[in-house]
């Protein structure tokens, strides 16, 4: 026999033990208001007590009525002379049991005060009485017993405990001896919320209470339409969006990049870092830090890069999220290189080909075109890469994969070698002319280098761009008056060539020292008569030495610059 049994057991063989033998004889047939009354009649206190607490048992056939409340009474009248707490319970269990119990007050006058007291007691306590069930096993204890049991029965959940207050804690099934008194019992059980009752233990009295508690309420997200950025992402994108700035002339330009993971790889564009040697990274609340960054891993045919910068300078890191066909996105865009304005914008179809961009419904502005595409909760749906297109996000694990192993390996790039490899780097050239309000056009003509390199301007002007051969059209009057090439290589000094023109005009090109215009160069030009120093004699298509009419032209030099 377990304990628990063994404590039931036991507990109710006392407890009957406890229950007087000289009860006046009552026959399994009487009703409640037999009993009750033939209490009222009996002259003899104590036999008059015995019935009385026989006949108010509330598990008896019949109504708990008016003649109920009758013998509730007049019992605790008895009581109240022998032992007033005691009272005081009887009638706080009473009014629990039936709040509306009707009392003679003329019959009860002196009673009055502390019935009054009970109900005040009582009623602030049954807010949680819905969730409990409560039962007796009736007994009549000699007259000297102030004990009595409370047991917890089967209750919901099975894995429910109570906990009376300043007493003790049991579980279902359990049972324990108690003083005549009222207890709060507090219920509880993992996932439920909590249910919180007061119970009186009468004397003789097994009081069994079972319970019923709620489950906790699963917490409903509020609806949020797909249309509105959730306020928590702006506070998330301020923390893992920064603007990526190439630092020398010439070189990429400012762009936005994600933190992509916690331990400090940085995504963005190659056109970020394109023939820089340094950059600048400006993180939330314009926090700027350069020295430290390193290439991952990049992809120049598309438009990528992953930096390594230390984990330390990292706030938070944003997670690459799947497109869905016209979803609504926003696009963050850059102000000052820095995350910009957020805008919202509707993607069109998805890219079905594996290298095809996504699109979006409208175009980008021009602050926007160097930005992102998040969706509403802060993650990163695209890198824009165009006037109304995006890289898929998603798409940039293959390149995050080549990072991580980079990173294991200790094999990073740095941007100089970055640079060198896609001979990226950049050369300075300046060009000169004596034509008056004459202009140069250069072209690139090297595959490595990109479209944006082509300038038109007036001479002189600084040619800045990166390593390889142009084209050079001198213009004059907005026609072509001569043509020649010129090769940016950053670490060396150009060979002097020159070319006839059909114009007696010169062009030049000299070395553009970092940091200014060579003044000294050009002020050697101006002593020999020129407007500056002479990089190229452009005398139409007849060749290096001649104009077609066997006239004299000016020689010019091509100088190549190192950076």
């Amino acid at each position: 026999m377990n304990s628990r049994l063994l404590r039931l057991v036991l507990g109710s063989l006392l407890l009957a033990s406890f229950c007087t033998m000289s009860a006046p004889a009552l026959t399994a047939q009487q009703t409640r208001a037999e009993i009750i009354q033939q209490a009222l009649s009996e002259f003899d206190e104590d036999r008059a007590l015995v019935l009385l607490q026989s006949g108010i048992d509330p598990t008896l056939p019949g109504p708990l009525d008016s003649l109920w409340a009758l013998g509730v009474m007049s019992l605790v009248e008895i009581v109240q002379r022998q032992d007033p707490a005691l009272a005081t319970t009887w009638l706080r269990w009473a009014v629990r049991v039936r709040p509306e119990i009707q009392v003679d007050t003329l019959a009860f006058l002196e009673l009055m005060p502390a019935y009054n007291d009970a109900r005040s007691f009582v009623l602030p306590t049954v807010q949680g009485d819905s969730l409990a069930e409560t039962d007796w096993r009736w007994g009549v204890p000699a007259p000297d017993v102030r004990r009595g049991m409370l047991e917890l029965t089967a209750s919901e959940p099975a894995g429910l405990q109570v906990e009376i207050e300043g007493v003790d804690t049991i579980s279902v099934g359990d049972a324990v001896f108690l003083e005549t008194n009222s207890y709060n019992l507090i219920a509880s059980a993992d996932g439920y919320l909590p249910a919180n009752v007061t119970r009186e233990v009468l004397p003789g009295v097994t009081t069994v209470v079972g319970f019923n508690l709620t489950p906790e309420p699963v917490a409903v997200a509020e609806v949020v339409p797909d249309s509105v950025l959730l306020p928590e992402a702006e506070g998330r994108l301020a923390r893992g969006l920064l603007g990526v700035v190439p630092l020398g002339d010439g070189v990429g330009d400012c762009r936005l990049g994600f933190v992509a993971t916690s331990d400090g790889l940085v995504a963005t564009t190659y056109g970020a870092i394109r023939g820089a040697e340094r950059v600048e990274l400006w993180f939330s609340g314009d926090r700027q830090v350069g020295e430290g960054t390193e290439v991952a891993a990049y992809d120049v045919s598309r438009d990528l890069a992953v930096l390594k910068v230390p984990p330390a300078w990292v706030e938070d890191s944003l997670h690459v999220v799947e497109a869905a066909a016209n979803q609504y996105s926003w696009v963050v865009g850059l102000t000052d290189c820095r995350p910009g304005d957020i805008s919202r914008i509707r993607l069109g179809m998805l890219p079905e080909a594996p290298d095809t961009l996504l699109t979006v419904a409208g175009d980008f502005t021009a602050a926007e075109q160097r930005g992102l595409l998040v969706d509403q909760a802060g993650g990163v749906l695209a890198i824009v890469q165009g006037p109304n297109t995006g890289f898929p996000a998603t798409r940039l694990s293959g390149l995050l994969a080549q990072a991580r192993s980079r990173v294991a390996g200790s094999s990073l790039y740095t941007l100089r070698a970055v640079a060198e490899r896609e001979r990226h780097r950049i050369g300075y050239i300046t060009l000169t002319s004596d034509l008056i309000g004459a202009s140069a056009r250069v072209t690139p003509l090297e595959e490595w280098q990109w479209p944006q390199s082509e300038r038109t301007d007036t001479l002189p002007m600084v040619f800045v761009g990166p390593q390889g051969r142009y084209g050079v059209e001198l213009l004059s009057g907005g026609e072509v008056v001569g043509r020649s090439e010129i090769t940016v290589q950053p670490d060396a000094l150009g060979e002097a060539t020159h070319l006839a023109h059909d114009v007696p005009a010169q062009i030049a090109a000299v070395p553009e020292a970092r940091g200014g215009f060579p003044w000294p160069i050009a002020a050697v030009g101006l002593l020999g008569g020129a407007a500056g120093a002479v990089l190229l004699l452009l005398n139409g298509d007849d060749g290096p030495n001649g104009n077609g009419n066997g006239e004299p032209t000016t020689g010019g030099i091509i100088i190549r610059w190192p950076p």
